[in-house]
């Protein structure tokens, strides 16, 4: 499976701590969704984990 390529935008007036971890956060989110649908039989996310 591909692995996409996601930009992350966060406020400007964010400070390098806050930006980080909300793109560590979105990060995870989204690898956990990836997870869930290379895990189901037909690649869709299951929804009721």
């Amino acid at each position: 499976m591909a692995v996409p390529d996601y930009d992350i935008d966060v406020p400007d007036d964010a400070s390098d701590e806050e930006a980080a971890a909300i793109a560590a956060a979105v990060s995870a989110h989204i690898a956990r969704l990836e997870a869930e649908a290379a895990a189901s039989e037909d690649g869709e996310a299951t929804w009721d984990a």
